[in-house]
């Protein structure tokens, strides 16, 4: 189990995209949260299994017509035990 921060930059301010990744998430087992961050951005962290994060990723990429991301930075941090949920703040 591993622990990504994203920084989700693109026209991602509109369109829905926190209650997207909530919902694509939880269909991937993945735990975490979505947040509005800085300059129009959006800040995901994420945390389970590897290749669910890289399909959440390009889940993302791909979009679902209301935003359109144009870049996603990642980093890995630590781990948080026992989350259960992907909420949204």
């Amino acid at each position: 189990m591993i622990r990504e921060k994203l920084i989700v930059s693109g026209q991602v301010a509109e369109g829905g995209i926190r209650y997207f990744a909530q919902m694509k998430a939880s269909g991937l087992s993945l735990t975490g949260f979505a947040k509005r961050g800085a300059e129009g951005t959006i800040l995901l962290e994420v945390q389970g299994e590897k290749n669910n994060i890289e399909k959440f990723k390009e889940v993302l990429r791909k979009g679902n017509g209301f935003f359109k991301v144009a870049d996603i930075m990642s980093e890995n941090i630590s781990v948080i035990e026992n989350e259960k949920i992907f909420s949204i703040k």
